[in-house]
């Protein structure tokens, strides 16, 4: 599974992303952006998995630790909307923002 945190908004469905920015309104983040939005998130699983590409099966590239902040770049909607990947910048590979 994949991991990214603020304080105030909710966290991917198996625990492991937050978005970091902006603030929820209603439950909706301001500006339209939420867990299948580019921007800023921190990691809040013990561990994130970054793959070379957007397939989930491809190879691991690295594993990011809690705390850490990440930037998605780039969205891929997979399987009819239950997964959600999304394109990093550092380390550059993709990671699961959304699998339900």
């Amino acid at each position: 599974p994949s991991a990214v945190s603020s304080a105030t908004l909710p966290a991917h469905p198996r625990g492991v992303l937050r978005r970091a920015h902006p603030p929820l309104v209603g439950g909706r983040a301001q500006g339209g952006g939420g867990m299948d939005a580019p921007g800023p998130y921190i990691v809040v699983h013990k561990t994130l998995v970054v793959t070379a590409g957007a397939a989930r099966a491809s190879g691991i590239v690295e594993r990011i630790a809690a705390g850490r902040r990440v930037n998605v770049v780039e969205v891929e909607v997979q399987d009819g909307g239950s997964k959600i990947r999304g394109r990093i910048e550092n380390p550059p590979g993709w990671i699961t923002l959304l699998d339900q």
